[in-house]
């Protein structure tokens, strides 16, 4: 995700004190964060809730950035405390694959549909956490708009029936191949 692409969006969505209320629902070590900041101070200040299911993750996370709250546990589990919580910017990639038992943790049943992957789950309700005319940035699956299994298909009519799509790019065949190989 290119920061300086939404840097510019950001005055647009601060709120009366003048900040961002940003959440980063996967945060891991903090990439997003990190990558926000370096547009400091020609931006406006952003007010970061993270979440990590990685204690290791959240342990780095929180000592690269000590002032950023961070909730350590699954994401369904933070919902279910902050659920009346609206975000103006939401940033993350998402975990793929199966969702584990935290799914059942989320009070809202209907989450659990169409799919039970994870990916869906985050798109969906970071989407719905969102305060009217907020941003959500999210690197998903290409299938999300261009699948035709039925799930998929399920999947794209619930998100868009409830949130305006603004943009989508597709990331090149391969860009995270070898990633972890990096030196």
């Amino acid at each position: 995700m290119r920061s300086r692409a939404v840097a510019p969006l950001l005055p647009a969505l601060a709120g009366a004190d003048g900040a961002v209320r940003a959440l980063e629902p996967s945060a891991g070590i903090g990439r997003f964060p990190s990558a926000f900041a370096a547009h400091a101070p020609k931006v406006p200040a952003i007010r970061w809730q993270a979440v990590e299911y990685s204690k290791l993750s959240a342990t780095l996370l929180q000592a690269l950035f000590p002032d950023l709250p961070v909730f350590v546990g699954p994401f369904e589990r933070w919902v279910a405390d902050n659920d009346d919580e609206r975000f103006d910017l939401v940033v993350a990639n998402p975990p793929y694959g199966e969702r584990g038992p935290a799914k059942t943790e989320d009070p809202d049943r209907s989450y659990r549909l169409p799919v039970d992957n994870a990916y869906a789950y985050f798109l969906r309700r970071t989407l719905d956490l969102l305060a009217p005319n907020g941003l959500g940035v999210l690197v998903i699956p290409s299938a999300f708009l261009t699948g035709t299994a039925s799930e998929q298909i399920e999947l794209r009519k619930l998100v868009l029936r409830r949130h305006h799509l603004a943009a989508a790019f597709r990331l090149p065949s391969g860009v995270f191949a070898g990633a972890s190989a990096r030196p």
